[in-house]
């Protein structure tokens, strides 16, 4: 089935609207909030680092030295490019930024320069409520105020921009693999799909591993094993490739050498046993994220900082209790979910690095169930 907003009457149209405004504009609070105020993590200054390198490259119109860029290769350049082009009308800062981890933002010089790049994560994390809240309001409120959805979506990471691109492509998948959804509008869905697609693998390698999900919906979907819907299928998965390359520029000059110096880096660190055993963290530690709230964890076992004051909702444990009661009725209602979330939870369970913003990769599937 599709995801139904369209087929809505229109009052009921304006009514789901206005519930997802409103859940969107809490979302986008509690994410400014967090941005402005929240103390500075371990990640950030490393992409600040990238984001002001690069903004003085297309200040200088160097398109070539972001191409030959080795600083943080072993992440795709989407994401850290609109980082970079939110610095351009500021004037330039320096690499090597003052940004000592713990220190709340608002002390440390280029405040609003480094509140500008946290807020691009938050308007994406904001986006992502909102196309979920269009789907289901009550998941896109779920969304809204998860402690970890939160966190990541107002820091400078490397997570907000994919989990919105991922959602997109997922929701444009599924209309352009439905059954009932033929002829050219099937082709727009597909492109849509396979662009959003290309965006999210562009800003991160492991949302990628979502296209798997998008596979096995529409393989099983009524009619999926028809010659039109692999033929569908290959085109989808190279419109993603495409995208993916074009939304990569490093990988311009040598696609395939490049990209798999970049996947190596990523192999390596994830079996480097100093990462893997640092917290002593299990194959599970996934579902103990999604557990609790960010304040509940212990911060001797976690790899995040907090503040009194950071968070104002703690309902992540309830989330967690109705997201496993839901499976059943995701599985039966929003298919391409249920995979997103199966899909997602086997790599996370399978990758080694078990770092708490890599449960974005399944979040909105998550609060949908």
């Amino acid at each position: 089935m599709t995801f139904g907003f369209a087929s809505m009457t229109p009052s009921a149209r304006r009514a789901r609207l206005t519930a997802a405004v409103l859940i969107t504009a809490l979302a986008l609070f509690l994410r400014v909030y967090l941005a402005a105020v929240g103390p500075i993590e371990y990640d950030e200054p490393v992409y600040v680092d990238a984001a002001i390198q690069y903004a003085a490259d297309l200040r200088a119109g160097q398109w070539g030295e972001i191409l030959d860029d080795t600083y943080n290769y072993e992440h795709p350049i989407f994401n850290k490019l609109l980082y970079a082009a939110s610095l351009l009308p500021f004037k330039a800062m320096p690499v090597g930024t003052s940004m000592p981890f713990d220190a709340p933002l608002y002390e440390v010089p280029n405040y609003y320069k480094l509140l500008t790049l946290r807020l691009v994560s938050a308007v994406a994390g904001a986006g992502a409520v909102f196309v979920l809240s269009l789907v289901n309001p009550l998941a896109g409120l779920a969304l809204a105020v998860h402690t970890f959805a939160v966190k990541y979506s107002s820091v400078i990471y490397l997570e907000a921009v994919p989990a919105l691109a991922s959602l997109l492509a997922v929701l444009a998948a599924q209309r352009a693999f439905h059954p009932r959804d033929g002829g050219g509008r099937a082709w727009l869905w597909l492109g849509g799909s396979a662009l959003a697609m290309g965006v999210a693998a562009a800003s991160k390698y492991m949302y990628g591993a979502l296209a798997l999900a998008v596979v096995v919906n529409a393989l099983l979907q009524p009619g999926g094993r028809s010659l039109k819907t692999v033929r569908r299928l290959a085109v989808w998965a190279l419109l993603c490739a495409l995208f993916f390359c074009l939304c990569d520029p490093v990988l311009w000059p040598a696609p395939l050498a490049r990209l798999l110096q970049s996947l190596q880096f990523s192999t390596n660190y994830s079996a480097n046993d100093v990462v893997v055993n640092a917290k002593h963290y299990s194959v599970w530690q996934p579902l103990y994220w999604l557990l609790l709230s960010i304040p509940h964890h212990s911060l001797e076992l976690s790899p995040f900082f907090l503040r009194p004051g950071n968070y104002f909702l703690l309902v992540d444990s309830l989330i967690f209790a109705l997201a496993i009661l839901g499976l059943p009725g995701l599985f039966k209602r929003y298919p391409a979910m249920f995979w997103w979330l199966a899909v997602g939870l086997v790599f996370l369970f399978a990758w080694r690095t078990k770092w708490p913003q890599y449960v974005m990769l399944i979040l909105p599937a998550f609060c949908l169930s």
